[in-house]
C-alpha cells in the first residue's frame, strides 16, 4: 500500500519539468501507463540506467523524482541488497553519486519501506 502513497507524493511534488523514476518493478508496473499529470514514468532500476537517465535529465533540464524501496521483503534477490535486506542505493548519499549532483532531497513521508527523492540536475 505504500507504493500508492509515495507515487501520489511524487505527483504532488512534480511539475511539467519532472521525470518520475520508479526504480522498482512494483512501482513501475502499477503507474507507467497512468499518465497522471502527463508525466513520463520510467524504469531505471540499475546504476547504469540511472546514470543514463541523469544524462537525459541534464540535457532536457528535467528534475527526477526517484522512487525506491529501501528494504526488501525477500533476501538475496535484488542486486543492491546488503545482509540486512537494505537497498544500498536507496539513500541520499548514494543517489548524489549516481546522479552526479549534490541536489538530492528526500521528500518526507510516513512510509516505512518506500522513499521519494527529488534530484535536481
Amino acid at each position: 500500500k505504500e507504493i500508492n502513497t509515495v507515487f501520489d507524493l511524487a505527483i504532488e511534488n512534480s511539475n511539467k519539468n519532472t521525470i518520475v523514476n520508479c526504480s522498482n518493478w512494483g512501482c513501475y508496473f502499477n503507474f507507467n501507463l497512468s499518465n497522471k499529470n502527463k508525466l513520463p514514468v520510467v524504469f531505471a532500476d540499475t546504476i547504469k540506467y540511472m546514470k543514463d537517465l541523469s544524462l537525459v535529465s541534464n540535457k532536457n533540464k528535467k528534475n527526477i523524482l526517484h522512487l525506491c524501496q529501501s528494504k526488501y521483503s525477500e533476501t538475496h534477490i535484488e542486486p543492491y541488497e546488503n545482509e540486512y535486506s537494505l537497498n544500498t542505493i536507496c539513500n541520499q548519499e548514494k543517489l548524489k553519486e549516481i546522479y552526479s549532483t549534490n541536489n538530492v532531497l528526500e521528500i518526507q513521508s510516513d512510509a516505512e519501506v518506500w522513499k521519494v527523492f527529488k534530484i535536481i540536475p
